[in-house]
């Protein structure tokens, strides 16, 4: 097999061999009770454990003493392996009124930690250190720390029966702490132990890592990292820094309006970031592009939803 690769010059591919069959553990706790007011508070503990699950490394890397691979007539090679780990606790609460004399309104947060030393799209991410595993135990991309959402609806209590009466005011507010990335940088493979390039992150050298006035101009500091010595691995921990936060209040007004008796039209008009609040993603993270620190995207680059400038939608439906 390897004979005939080496034939055609390919560089191939593996899948582990032993491979295990990914898991995932659940739990929960909770506590509710019912207050006054027609409200229901609760708060629960929730937790998640994964095992098995699709890593993407490289295999035959170089030895770092004598930079020699074992398979010498290849280069490295895309091995998917089922070995990576992951780990969640979270702390939800909820504060809810059911619907009552034309009111509703809802709250829930949550603090949550997710760990992992593997975490991505597709195949899954890469490695910084194939020899070690634990060097990549940090954040999950999908660490969010802090969640807030709230929603409610009133319905205006005068002249239901009027043109001007009857309407149905809705609000959502929704509110997150920064997502976490790694500051990475661009090596050739002759300076990193492996041979191995993808990945790689750059040195934290000290000092605060973000910029005295951060802001969409310049998010990180420069000063605080550096390029790795050649023969090492970069300091800097994965997914160790945090993007900005985002803040978004959308509302909601409608009617139903009545012309027959079996005949009505529901009209609804609905603003999203009703106070046009930037939402920036998150900054340039390769230390050797001339761009590193700066935000150049928004939270969502997509017409509509959470994190776009404020958009406005329109709804006009005949039931008959």
């Amino acid at each position: 097999f390897l004979g005939q690769l080496r034939s055609q010059g390919q560089t191939p591919r593996s899948v582990q061999r032993d491979r295990k069959e990914p898991e995932s553990h659940q739990w929960t706790l909770s506590i509710q009770r019912e207050l006054p007011g027609n409200m229901v508070a609760q708060v629960a503990y929730v937790g998640n454990v994964g095992r098995n699950q699709l890593t993407r490394t490289y295999v035959n890397t170089l030895d770092p003493v004598s930079r020699r691979r074992p398979l010498s007539t290849f280069g490295q090679i895309d091995e998917k392996r089922f070995d990576g780990n992951t780990n969640f606790h979270g702390l939800q609460s909820s504060l809810q009124r059911s619907f009552s004399k034309g009111f509703l309104f809802q709250a829930q947060y949550m603090w949550g930690n997710a760990i992992s030393d593997n975490s991505g799209s597709g195949e899954g991410g890469q490695i910084q250190d194939v020899a070690c595993r634990a060097c990549d135990r940090g954040p999950a991309d999908y660490d969010i720390r802090h969640t807030l959402t709230a929603n409610s609806v009133y319905q205006l209590p005068f002249a239901r029966n009027r043109l001007y009466g009857g309407w149905d005011i809705s609000g959502l507010f929704t509110a997150r702490t920064g997502r976490p990335f790694s500051v990475v940088v661009n090596r050739a493979s002759g300076v990193v132990p492996s041979g191995q390039t993808q990945a790689q992150r750059a040195n934290y050298v000290g000092g605060d890592a973000y910029a005295a006035n951060r802001g969409p101009g310049l998010w990180l500091n420069p000063a605080a990292f550096g390029t790795p010595a050649s023969g090492t691995y970069g300091s800097g921990g994965r997914n160790g820094f945090r993007g900005p936060g985002l803040w978004q209040a959308d509302v909601g007004l409608s009617k139903k309006f009545r012309l027959a008796e079996a005949l009505n039209i529901d009209f609804r008009t609905e603003v999203f970031n009703l106070f046009n609040r930037a939402q920036y993603g998150e900054p340039v993270a390769n230390l050797s592009t001339g761009t590193f620190g700066r935000i150049l995207q928004t939270a969502n680059d997509g017409a509509t939803g959470t994190g776009t400038s404020r958009q406005l939608q329109f709804m006009l439906r005949l039931n008959f």
